[in-house]
């Protein structure tokens, strides 16, 4: 936990430092990343204080995944989402890499899966590219 809240220090310090936003949007590029950071210091410190106070229980519990086989298949395609990103941008990767992960996790309605690719993609349009004018690679 204290890795994250380190990360969370380190975004913030960074989206601190980010320029001022250059269009005519109240919201500049650096307050998405601060929030986020925060939000993590935050959640990290609760985490840290919880995991401290039930110290005692930890060697007790034991760590079972189950579905193993679809966790390393979103590993899987996570990685070549990454990958693909680079080759053939961010939405053309993301209109493959999504539905493929809601299939993984059980949403086998065509229709579901397809309201939900999209709305995720007009949400970061809108959000990123026409609110805070940053563009997505």
């Amino acid at each position: 936990m204290i890795f994250f809240i380190l990360i969370g220090v380190w975004f913030l310090i960074n989206s601190l430092l980010l320029p001022e936003s250059e269009g005519t949007a109240d919201v500049g590029p650096s307050v998405f990343p601060i929030i986020s950071a925060v939000g993590l210091i935050i959640a990290s410190s609760f985490y840290l204080i919880n995991d401290l106070r039930n110290r005692r229980n930890a060697d007790k519990e034991k760590i079972v995944i189950p579905n193993r086989n679809k966790v390393i298949s979103a590993i899987g395609i996570l990685i070549a989402y990454l990958l693909v990103m680079d080759l053939v941008g961010y939405y053309i990767a993301s209109i493959i890499a999504i539905p493929l992960l809601l299939y993984i996790s059980g949403v086998k309605n065509v229709m579901k899966v397809g309201i939900l690719s999209a709305g995720f993609l007009v949400f970061i349009y809108v959000g990123f590219d026409t609110l805070l004018g940053i563009p997505m690679p």
